[in-house]
């Protein structure tokens, strides 16, 4: 909160009924303050001090048409005073440990923890789809969806800030860097409007997966699960597509992708050991098994899993590109750039992707291109790779 904004009311004064606690925040609209009601209920009132029409347009139907166990924070109380109008809502927990008030929001947690837990992610993702279904519902689309504008209330997530929510016959050009997608925000099609509330979703489970910032994505940090990356990363690429035609439909689409993720997740903690496992039928690059905890997913377009014991990668396709996880013992080469290793890494990824595709026999997967969605790099021996390669840049070839 910076120290030259200079807010209307100070503590201890009153707006109405409601008692100034502290100021929590500002925006272009208005003012964030904790307060206290008659009975010491404590709330978050935002005071509006500019042209607060389309807000109050969205929080009126927000108050008539939606339930507060939608995911978002409800709004208790609208009035008038100074000639200004004021609405109080639930207001964030406080982040556990500080003295001052400090509200509990997901660009706080980021801040002071870092990385979420993968469990955690997978909470708040359900918890906004949720109330962004229910905007979309009744003709809303949020516009400003950002860690910043997700509080915790009891440890739930909830999905606060309506000041740039627009309806089903308006739309706004503004929203924050690095959430507003490709094709900006301003569009007569409320259909497509609705997707960008999905992109923008896509990007804060990616920020609280790995604590990048959104302009980062889809780059990866240095220590990560390569278990969790692998299963969630789908679901953030698919949310993010730059093509809208490519991004989740609907919050139901969107809600299955996410809990259909848990339960591969679940499954995976709850296994342990090897699973059965499948000889691999290039001979030129066998790999010691000696990873445990990794092994080999490669998706096929029917759904079966085959395992290997010499290929640890995994293959995915969303929006038109294969995302590619692989990992190798290094050897005494530990180098991910080294030539040598480089090239047993796309030997081994064009092997899984011709096992993928189903490549007929005397024929293999030709890349014309591929990119690093993350820096190669070396854990604990292991190599490990990350790349995205178009569906359209691979080509099966004659085997010379």
């Amino acid at each position: 909160m910076s120290e030259e904004h200079e807010f209307r009311f100070a503590d201890g004064e009153r707006i109405a009924d409601f008692t100034i606690r502290t100021p929590i925040a500002y925006g272009a609209f208005g003012d964030v303050y904790l307060v206290s009601d008659l009975t010491g209920t404590e709330l978050a009132l935002k005071f509006l001090t500019g042209d607060a029409r389309r807000e109050m347009e969205s929080v009126a139907c927000l108050r008539k048409s939606i339930g507060n166990e939608s995911g978002l924070a409800a709004i208790h109380h609208v009035g008038e005073f100074e000639g200004h109008t004021y609405y109080t809502m639930d207001l964030a927990d406080n982040v556990p440990g500080s003295e001052k008030y400090c509200p509990d929001t997901l660009e706080n947690r980021l801040a002071l923890r870092g990385a979420l837990n993968v469990f955690e992610v997978l909470d708040i993702a359900e918890s906004l789809i949720k109330a962004i279904s229910a905007l979309h519902d009744h003709g809303l689309v949020h516009c400003d969806i950002k860690p910043g504008n997700v509080i915790f209330r009891g440890g739930k997530a909830l999905l606060a800030d309506f000041g740039l929510v627009c309806g089903e016959n308006e739309s706004r050009d503004s929203g924050t860097i690095g959430f507003i997608p490709p094709e900006g925000i301003a569009d007569e099609n409320f259909e497509k409007r609705k997707l960008r509330d999905f992109y923008a979703l896509g990007k804060v489970i990616y920020c609280a997966l790995t604590n990048e910032s959104a302009d980062r994505f889809p780059i990866l940090p240095k220590n990560y699960s390569l278990q969790d990356v692998a299963v969630m990363r789908k679901i953030y690429v698919k949310a993010c597509a730059s093509d809208p035609d490519a991004r989740y439909k609907s919050g139901d689409e969107f809600l299955k992708a996410v809990k259909d993720a848990r339960k591969e997740l679940a499954i995976g903690v709850r296994s342990s050991g090897w699973r059965r496992l499948l000889p691999l039928a290039s001979g030129a690059l066998a790999v010691i098994a000696t990873l445990f905890s990794l092994f080999i997913v490669l998706r096929r377009p029917d759904g079966d899993d085959v395992y290997d014991t010499t290929v640890y990668a995994r293959i995915s396709e969303v929006s038109g590109s294969y995302q590619v996880f692989c990992c190798f013992n290094a050897g005494e080469d530990q180098d991910p750039r080294s030539v040598a290793n480089q090239r047993k890494a796309a030997t081994l990824v064009t092997d899984a992707l011709g096992k993928y595709r189903k490549t007929g026999n005397g024929l293999t997967v030709k890349v014309y291109k591929a990119f690093y969605s993350a820096e190669p790099e070396c854990c604990n021996g292991v190599l490990v790779y990350r790349y995205e390669i178009p569906v359209n840049a691979c080509r099966e070839i004659r085997r010379e």
